[in-house]
């Protein structure tokens, strides 16, 4: 009986589509992508100075911390200190 019950495909309603399933017809995802890139190309100098510097700031303060936090640094310190 636990076998038959296993085996047994369940029976959805009409109409139903799975969250994975793409709906035919649907543009709303190019639709996305074509927004985003049309904000990515605007010419607003501005906009490209503060994303540049925040970058640069952030670069900065990723490989800074890994230089003052790096295993490698620290184990050449204590071979010269021997």
């Amino acid at each position: 009986m636990l076998h038959q019950l296993l085996a047994r495909k369940p029976i959805e309603p009409a109409g139903h589509v799975d969250a994975g399933e793409p709906v035919e017809g649907s543009l709303e995802g190019e639709a996305a992508v074509l927004a985003c890139l049309y904000l990515f190309w605007q010419p607003f100098v501005e906009h490209w100075r503060i994303f540049v510097g925040w970058t640069l700031f952030g670069l900065v303060v990723y490989f800074g911390y890994g230089y003052r936090h790096s295993r490698l640094r620290a184990g050449l310190k204590d071979r010269r200190a021997q």
